[in-house]
């Protein structure tokens, strides 16, 4: 809701004045021309900038060239001031401030365009023509309006009201809304049919990670079964080996032992017996030349069996280069993601330097404005010519003239350093928000050095591991690679 606070008028028509709106309702009472429908006048022409009669000059006081027109208002509990200004045969000024509660002001717009366009919107989009009709009755018409009939009131209040528009306006609305209503129902349809999908698709994915899982388990154990395969079949060589000739020396024990007592049996015939001696020599030479060679063999199996401890010793170097993978992968993952980071920082700082792309331009203007505002200043020896000379028309009426000389050219001025002024006021609250642009933009510049800083560190990380596990596999003896 929209509330009138204070308007204040200077040389706007007849008025000349400021008037404080209280709460509630307020009848301003006087007699023809006092000045009562100038005051509605002033408060339309602050929020809209048209007059409801004449033009814009006609509008200014005739004894001056300009005319100032201030209302304070609210609107929900946020407070404003319109400010504007009319010249005679030159453009108008318009400002909208923001009263905020620290007591400063906010510049919502500073253009006759942009203060119209703003006031609309806080009205809720009502025209001026449409707060006319519907707010403001001429002098005499109510009158008039009580003594006419039915249908000729029902004409002039529709008229006055603008109810057919408002009709029009309403089925316009209603026309749309069933419009939006069929469109949201199929959005909301396709909505849900990309739910259901959405929702197969999680189902299918978390499947997919199941088995994923189970495979990546499947080939652990097939690999570990391998290794243990390959060990079991060496040993089951080395003891299939030991057994063989295990068996041999049991025979040749059970052939020796067979042999002495076939000795014993046949001391009877010696000459047998030396022969068979004999015999028995050389074939327990043979034997022995067996002997040696099962020995032999014996040997072999027990290098065998050495060879096989560096296994455990290959397996902690695998152990240790897929902690080393592992460690790679998880600083290839801080990489990425501080890669992304840094690209969106970067992105963020091409926008910002994008925004106060202009502030060098601006600065270079705000010095040179604030310049002019120095040298705008009255001549002292001038003034005090011309002061001088108006104290001597008192005695003298030809000089008399001088003295309202003096007073306009310090008036004029005066006048031009406060237009300097408000200008350079609005530059500094541009050149303060860009600013604080360049703060942020520094604060981000820093961050994106410690991130590509973290990201150099990151990669000599990388490089360290893969030297570690190029080590670690170098250590690994060439018959377990494949």
């Amino acid at each position: 809701m929209v509330v009138l606070e204070r308007l204040e008028v200077e040389k706007f028509r007849k008025l000349d004045l400021t008037l404080e709106f209280p709460e509630g309702m307020m009848v301003i009472k006087g007699p023809n021309e006092a000045g009562k429908s100038t005051i509605l006048e002033a408060v339309l022409y602050a929020l809209f900038g048209k007059t409801t009669r004449g033009t814009k000059d006609l509008a200014i006081n005739h004894r001056s060239k300009t005319a100032r027109v201030k209302l304070f208002f609210s609107v929900d509990d946020r407070k404003y001031l319109v400010e504007r200004v009319l010249r005679k045969g030159e453009v108008s000024e318009a400002r909208v401030y923001e009263l905020l509660p620290n007591g400063a002001r906010s510049l919502k717009a500073s253009s006759v365009k942009r203060t119209n366009e703003f006031i609309e919107k806080l009205l809720g989009g009502l025209s001026f023509n449409e707060i006319l009709v519907t707010n403001v009755v001429a002098q005499k018409e109510l009158t008039k309006l009580v003594e006419m009939k039915g249908q000729d009131r029902d004409k002039i209040v529709n008229a006055l009201l603008g109810l057919e528009s408002v009709n029009k306006a309403v089925e316009k609305l209603q026309q749309e809304r069933r419009e939006k209503r069929k469109d949201l129902e199929s959005k909301q349809n396709l909505l849900s049919e990309v739910h259901k999908r959405l929702e197969a698709y999680r189902h299918d994915l978390e499947d997919l990670k199941v088995k994923s899982e189970e495979l990546v388990k499947t080939e652990e154990k097939l690999l570990k079964s391998k290794v243990e395969l390959g060990k079991i079949e060496q040993l089951y060589i080395i003891m299939k080996k030991y057994r063989e000739a295990l068996s041999r020396k049991r025979e040749i024990e059970a052939r020796i032992e067979g042999l002495k007592k076939s000795q014993e049996t046949r001391r009877s015939s010696l000459s047998q017996i030396l022969q068979r001696i004999k015999l028995k020599k050389e074939e327990a030479e043979r034997l022995r030349q067996l002997l040696k060679n099962i020995d032999s063999q014996v040997v072999k199996l027990r290098e065998q069996l050495e060879k096989l401890k560096d296994l455990d010793n290959v397996q902690k170097k695998l152990k240790k280069a897929r902690e080393i993978l592992n460690e790679i992968d998880n600083t290839k993952a801080r990489i990425l993601e501080t890669e992304k980071r840094i690209d969106e920082i970067e992105k963020e700082l091409e926008d910002l330097e994008g925004k106060i792309s202009g502030y060098e331009v601006k600065w270079q203007e705000y010095q040179k404005l604030s310049k002019e505002i120095e040298k705008t200043k009255p001549s002292l020896v001038i003034f005090i010519l011309l002061a001088s000379l108006s104290i001597l028309g008192l005695l003298n009426t030809a000089l008399f003239s001088l003295g309202f000389t003096a007073l306009a050219y310090y008036s004029i001025i005066q006048f031009k350093k406060n237009k300097l002024n408000e200008k350079a006021m609005l530059m500094k609250d541009e050149l303060s928000g860009d600013e604080k642009t360049k703060t942020i933009i520094e604060q981000k510049k820093l961050e994106l050095e410690r991130l590509k800083s973290i990201l150099e560190k990151l990669h000599d990380s990388v490089e360290t591991s893969k030297n570690k596990l190029r080590t670690c596999i170098e250590e690994i003896p060439q018959k377990y690679k494949l």
